[in-house]
């Protein structure tokens, strides 16, 4: 019996004791609780809680610097159908500062794509000119 107790008292001196078995089981609980939370954050935050901007793109095809105070722009917009897009077209200068700013409102159309070509005023001199953003009205 002293033999055991000896045993015992050395096991519970390093560690060695029988309750090594009950604790990588709350490690387990603990695994599956934090992946619980992380599925749930994800349909919570994930892909598809992004707004629905993304439907709406533009490309500039051409600017065309008329004068000093002027360049056309011009634009194709791909939009879902039957919906009105508003679109920010700017213009900037040779050290890219923005000389010139123009919201253009495009009615709904039966088409996907629709092109436009708007002139804006400008302070200065302008080199080219973009569209800065579009959005569904």
């Amino acid at each position: 019996m002293r033999e055991q107790a000896r045993a015992d008292a050395l096991d519970t001196r390093y560690g060695r004791t029988s309750r090594t078995p009950l604790r990588s089981w709350w490690w387990v609980v603990i695994a599956l609780a934090l992946a619980v939370l992380a599925v749930v954050w994800y349909v919570w935050a994930g892909p598809g809680s992004a707004p629905p901007s993304s439907s709406v793109h533009a490309d500039v095809s051409s600017s065309n610097v008329i004068d000093e105070h002027h360049i056309g722009v011009t634009f194709t917009v791909s939009a879902p159908v039957h919906q009105a897009v508003v679109c920010a077209v700017n213009a900037k200068s040779e050290d890219f500062s923005i000389v010139g700013w123009k919201i253009v409102h495009l009615a709904a159309s039966d088409a996907q794509s629709r092109t436009r070509t708007e002139t804006l005023k400008t302070t200065s001199m302008s080199t080219a000119g973009f569209v800065d953003s579009c959005w569904l009205s």
